[in-house]
């Protein structure tokens, strides 16, 4: 079935043309802000627990209840992406989003401070809701985006529609820590509340396509997505590579604050660690969508797991602080390269009826990469080296370059 921006532009064109196009260009623009004001939630609820309770065991818990929902029941709304409507399912999601920052912003404008158990238990209530609003609209965001342009465009599409989380990771929180300074807690959660309700707007506008899952031959369960999956290697190789190069981030986040410390740094230095693997991953994001029709897909995994894990490995050696920083940029590029490349070959495989639930998989899998990335780099750190996590993060990107290498990604 063509799609609605094939119908309307059947010529292929640009990245730029794409952006400022009517409808996949608003459905980008709706992107873009509601994954600013949800990396500023995100950021302000995990500070404002830690003053609260100085507890970093609770921060960790206010983090996992934003992915939690997704990991358990993200199978299920990707079968809802397949065969209901996908305009409503954002709505419904982002509208919960915006309840629970409004919620947060209402009570540190008039009930917080007086009572930190009180505070942490409204910060950790927000976030379960928070999570079931990401669990409601992000299988619906990551899979139609194919939907909305012509066929040939797809590569340079799904590049795009990771471009605004990858901005929101990076804009989200500094804003949220200047708001917070500025303004305190209930101002910034408002303004993520702000920031979503933009995205209800610009949804709002948007044409989707009808769904295409009760048309399906293959049945809309997920027992025949899984099945197609596992019968496709490229597709299992897709949802496994993204799942391995998810840790690698993490690495990063994990080993950033006692790297600094061995080097001779300070937070500062941290924040410009982390900031810098930001900087690579838009850096890879330009370079894909700009040549995604030039390039070849399947080598693209293979080069991309190589820099992150080469740059990995590489900080498990004492370098001074410049060539880690380079380091750090270098795979945060790699990261984006690997992970366009693995949703490329994802997107351009899926039978348009099946796409919501499968990209639900590959959103359960992220969603779990995190927490496990995490625990097992932070372990390996404490129980040997930093040095040994990174050598461990980069091993692990270099064995899936070696099992997603083109003539297995074809």
């Amino acid at each position: 079935m063509a799609s609605e921006g094939a119908l309307d532009e059947p010529r292929i064109r640009s990245s730029w043309q794409l952006i400022t196009s009517r409808n996949f260009g608003t459905f980008f623009a709706a992107r873009f802000f509601t994954s600013i004001g949800s990396w500023l939630h995100a950021i302000v609820s995990a500070i404002a627990a830690f003053e609260a309770t100085g507890s970093a065991l609770i921060v960790g818990v206010v983090s996992s209840l934003q992915f939690l929902p997704q990991i358990v029941f993200g199978p299920m709304i990707g079968r809802w992406a397949d065969s209901g409507s996908i305009k409503f399912q954002l709505l419904l999601g982002r509208t919960v989003v915006v309840a629970s920052s409004l919620a947060l912003a209402i009570w540190y404008a008039g009930f917080a401070g007086t009572d930190a158990e009180a505070d942490s238990i409204a910060v950790i209530a927000a976030s379960a809701v928070f999570g079931v609003g990401l669990l409601l609209s992000e299988a619906g965001q990551q899979s139609v985006a194919p939907h909305l342009v012509h066929p040939d465009e797809i590569p340079a599409a799904v590049v795009l529609n990771s471009a605004p989380s990858t901005i929101g990771r990076i804009i989200g929180p500094a804003f949220g820590a200047i708001f917070i300074a500025w303004l305190g807690y209930s101002a910034a959660f408002l303004l993520g509340a702000a920031l979503n309700a933009v995205f209800l707007l610009l949804i709002s506008l948007v044409v989707f396509p009808p769904p295409q899952g009760t048309k399906s031959k293959q049945g809309n369960s997920m027992r025949e997505a899984v099945r197609f999956v596992r019968a496709d290697r490229p597709i299992l190789l897709c949802l496994i590579g993204m799942f391995a190069i998810g840790i690698g981030p993490e690495a990063v986040n994990t080993l950033a604050p006692p790297l600094a410390a061995e080097i001779g740094g300070d937070a500062g230095t941290v924040g410009l660690l982390v900031s810098m693997t930001g900087v690579g991953s838009a850096v890879g994001i330009v370079f894909a969508s700009t040549f995604a029709q030039r390039i070849r897909q399947d080598l693209m995994p293979l080069i991309g797991t190589l820099l992150l894990g080469g740059m990995l490995a590489l900080c498990a050696v004492r370098l001074p602080l410049l060539w880690v920083v380079l380091a750090f940029t270098i795979s945060g590029l790699g990261y984006m390269l690997a992970q366009a490349a693995f949703n490329t070959i994802m997107q351009l495989r899926i039978p348009p009826s099946m796409r919501g639930r499968v990209v639900a998989l590959s959103l359960v899998g992220f969603a779990a990469s995190r927490p496990i990335g995490s625990i097992l780099i932070g372990a390996i750190a404490d129980a040997a080296s930093t040095s040994m996590a990174f050598l461990v993060a980069g091993t692990l990107s270099i064995v899936v370059a070696w099992f997603c290498r083109p003539s297995r990604m074809r």
